[in-house]
C-alpha cells in the first residue's frame, strides 16, 4: 500500500469557535476538479488535496457521521488511475 492508497481523515477542534472538523484527503479527479479525460490521456495528473468534510459540535458527532458515510468518504480518498 502506498501513501496515496492510505485512508487520511482527521478529525480536530477549531480554535475559534471551538466545534470540531473532519478533514479529508481528496482526489482532485474525484471531485470533478481535474478533468478525468485528461488523466487518461496523460495530460494531467490526479492531484490530493484536503477538503473539510464535516463540522460538528462534538468529536462523537464527527465520528458518528464519518461513520455512517465512510463508504463515500473512501471512494473520494481513492486515487483516480488508468488501468492499462
Amino acid at each position: 500500500m502506498t501513501d496515496d492508497d492510505k485512508f487520511n481523515l482527521e478529525i480536530s477542534e477549531r480554535e475559534y469557535d471551538q466545534a470540531y472538523e473532519a478533514v479529508l484527503n481528496v482526489s482532485t479527479a474525484r471531485l470533478g476538479e481535474t478533468d478525468k479525460q485528461l488523466i487518461k490521456s496523460g495530460k494531467a495528473v490526479d492531484l490530493r488535496r484536503n477538503i473539510q468534510v464535516f463540522v460538528g459540535k462534538t468529536e462523537e458527532e464527527c465520528k458518528r457521521w464519518v461513520k455512517a458515510n465512510m463508504e463515500r468518504l473512501k471512494k473520494y480518498n481513492t486515487k483516480y488511475e488508468v488501468k492499462g
